[in-house]
């Protein structure tokens, strides 16, 4: 059984979606996003402001590549990261 206690470490969420959960344990993409984005915010008890893409929440998201390299960061629906051919991609 799980605690309500979200423990920390040496890494970040990006390398534990990409190297533990998708490349060491073969979860799919639809498996592990919630573990990396839903799940600490609902432990954190900020799930109300961030954690999943809803009507009302803060549109906070990373769009990777096929590799599951970042390609762009969005904040508040606004990016704060990429490159000029994710803003292109985006329509931006």
């Amino acid at each position: 059984s799980g605690t309500d206690t979200l423990c920390g470490s040496c890494t970040n969420l990006h390398a534990t979606l990409k190297h533990t959960l998708v490349g060491s344990l073969g979860l799919s993409l639809a498996e592990a996003v919630p573990m990396v984005s839903s799940n600490p915010a609902r432990i954190a008890r900020i799930d109300d402001k961030v954690g999943t893409l809803r009507v009302g929440l803060r549109a906070d998201m990373v769009l990777l590549t096929a590799g599951l390299d970042i390609r762009a960061t969005l904040v508040g629906g606004q990016i704060a990261f990429g490159s000029k051919l994710s803003r292109s991609f985006m329509g931006i």
